[in-house]
């Protein structure tokens, strides 16, 4: 087996070589970024024609890992799925090679592309909380969210999506109460949270109504994004 940072060296390498295979590429693996040692998940294959999952080839970096299952499958709506579970901590890579036959006419003749997702096991994630604590008003209006606990890669996950809305408001990308929601609800569908946690759900939602209203009015992008942080930093401490 290599020295550690030769392996580290080379797993850079081939990750900056499927990052540019991938440039162009319609297809992305979707699901959290960071997981406990043993936890497995189901990561989507995103715009990946079901009848073409038996043309990719799936691969996990590094390939010396011991302990790690990656499995291409069908969910029963045959959905293209990835179930990925690692028993040690690290930092891996997820890696499909999408090798595909066109089937119109005119296109290229085959699909070659390389896809990645980055995934971290265990330690490797910030020890402290990294979002600001908030403020009043928004530190009471949280709390609500304080009985519930998430596992830490899911209270991280979601943390980033509450963190990623924040910066699309403050971007100008999102202006209005709905489509702060439709930009939630797309960045928090990739997670798989949906059905985990009994009553998160509900207490998230109730949360959001009392922070921003039910009437689609224009946002404030600074109250906004401050409102946004706070929910992440509530969520990321209910993965302690």
């Amino acid at each position: 087996m290599p020295p550690r940072p030769l392996r580290a060296i080379a797993l850079a390498t081939l990750l900056v070589f499927a990052l540019l295979g991938s440039a162009r590429c319609e297809v992305t693996i979707d699901g959290p970024t960071e997981l406990e040692p043993r936890e497995a998940e189901l990561y989507t294959l995103q715009g990946l024609d079901a009848r073409h999952l038996a043309d990719c080839r799936l691969v996990v970096l590094p390939h010396d890992a011991e302990g790690v299952q990656a499995i291409p499958l069908l969910s029963l709506t045959s959905r293209p799925l990835v179930y990925f579970k690692a028993r040690e901590a690290g930092r891996y890579a997820i890696v499909l090679d999408v090798n595909v036959v066109s089937d119109d006419v005119g296109k290229r003749p085959h699909q070659f592309e390389l896809v990645v997702l980055e995934v971290q096991v265990g330690a490797g994630g910030p020890a402290e909380n990294p979002f600001p604590p908030p403020v009043e008003p928004w530190k009471s209006k949280v709390e609500p969210l304080r009985p519930y606990k998430l596992s830490r890669s899911d209270a991280t996950s979601l943390a980033r999506v509450y963190e990623s809305s924040a910066q699309a408001v403050r971007a100008g990308d999102v202006r209005s109460v709905q489509g702060l929601a439709d930009d939630l609800a797309g960045r928090a569908s990739r997670l798989g949270l949906q059905g985990k946690y009994d009553g998160l759900a509900d207490a998230m939602r109730a949360v959001y109504e009392d922070l921003f209203g039910k009437q689609d009015v224009r946002l404030d992008p600074d109250k906004t994004a401050a409102a946004l942080l706070a929910i992440a930093h509530r969520v990321w401490e209910a993965g302690r």
